[in-house]
């Protein structure tokens, strides 16, 4: 592994004024709202297997906003663990996203997986279902809109109120994570896991998608972890390290961290996956 660690920037220099002005518009217009939640301690018993077998060691909640419905997962390391909230990528929410928590809660992290979309077409067995919550659309300001409710809801909670914590994500996800920071000034450390940080897909593009880069002199966030790896074909480690560089020159706190190896997921739910969550422990303590 291969680290870069970027010291803390005496750069004065004053941000652009990016014309977003339509933008911030929409987000006004769906401005945060009351969001409540409720125990759902029958969810996993619902599942098919093996999704069953994967959900059950989870504490399951059903968070509500005011256009849609999410599911939430929980598993607490210990009462004083910090918390760190995993926003999963395109692929979607089910085990994979139970795998993902596990790795973090052996590295000492209580962990809570909200679903931000329903999966269109449910893979039986592997997916778990989030009936109300929106069909998948990317990177939208109506999606970042969502996961700062969902995270407001998850802050209510009596297991995580009070905690530190970190806004963990990964592809997508860690583009929405990015955007959370940027467009409603949110503070709390993000690591950000093989983002979708600067530009489209070139095999998917989505309409309305947003991305980080254009939104990087709005960074709140009070540290930032990129996360990537040279060797992934879906979205290029130069977006990871592109957006490292520009949120370093604007002064922030910057960590950027690149494998060799591991492919796209190789950080998240791979080779590399429980060292970035051990590593992470010191990011977010010193944050």
């Amino acid at each position: 592994m291969r680290s870069y660690v970027y010291a803390d920037s005496m750069n004065n220099r004053q941000p652009r004024r990016w014309p977003f002005l339509v933008l911030m518009i929409s987000l006004l217009l769906v401005a945060c709202q009351p969001v409540s939640w409720s125990a759902a301690p029958s969810y996993a018993d619902a599942l098919p297997s093996p999704a069953r077998e994967s959900a059950s060691s989870f504490t399951w909640r059903s968070i509500t906003l005011p256009s849609s419905s999410h599911m939430a997962a929980m598993k607490v390391a210990s009462p004083d663990a910090p918390v760190a909230v995993l926003v999963h990528g395109s692929d979607g929410f089910g085990i994979q996203s139970a795998k993902v928590a596990d790795i973090w809660v052996a590295a000492g992290w209580t962990v809570v997986v909200p679903c931000w979309f329903d999966v269109a077409t449910p893979f039986p067995g592997i997916a778990f279902p989030c009936a109300g919550a929106p069909a998948f659309a990317g990177q939208t300001a109506g999606a970042v809109q969502d996961l700062d409710n969902l995270i407001a809801g998850i802050k209510a909670w009596p297991e995580v109120s009070g905690r530190k914590m970190a806004v963990v994500g990964f592809s997508r996800g860690a583009g929405l994570v990015a955007l959370r920071s940027e467009l409603h000034a949110r503070t709390e450390p993000i690591i950000l896991i093989s983002g979708l940080l600067s530009q489209p897909l070139p095999n998917w593009q989505l309409p309305g998608e947003l991305f980080p880069l254009a939104f990087v002199h709005q960074l709140s966030a009070s540290s930032i972890h990129v996360v990537a790896n040279t060797d992934d074909t879906t979205v290029s480690s130069s977006q990871s390290t592109r957006f490292a560089s520009a949120a370093y020159a604007t002064g922030k706190r910057v960590t950027s961290v690149t494998f060799t190896a591991g492919e796209h997921g190789g950080a998240w739910d791979g080779p590399h996956a429980a060292s970035v969550a051990s590593a992470a422990r010191s990011w977010v303590v010193t944050a």
